[in-house]
């Protein structure tokens, strides 16, 4: 019983580390949305892609697109 418990925290502790990185990553890329848009210019291709490596961690765009 104390192992399943044990277990059950871990896996849990592991949702709560990954919902932390993503929630992280998103305000990351909402402060650099709304400096682009205060400055009027838009995203182009590069900043697109860093945004989605840095988002998106070791998974490229093209396996990304390739998944869509």
């Amino acid at each position: 019983m104390f192992s399943v418990i044990t277990a059950m925290k871990k896996a849990t502790m592991l949702v709560i580390v990954r919902n932390q990185e993503l929630l992280m990553q998103s305000i990351s890329e909402n402060k650099l949305l709304a400096m682009k848009d205060e400055a009027g210019s838009k995203l182009n291709n590069e900043e697109n892609d860093c945004m989605l490596d840095t988002s998106y961690g070791e998974e490229s765009t093209k396996e990304l697109t390739a998944k869509v």
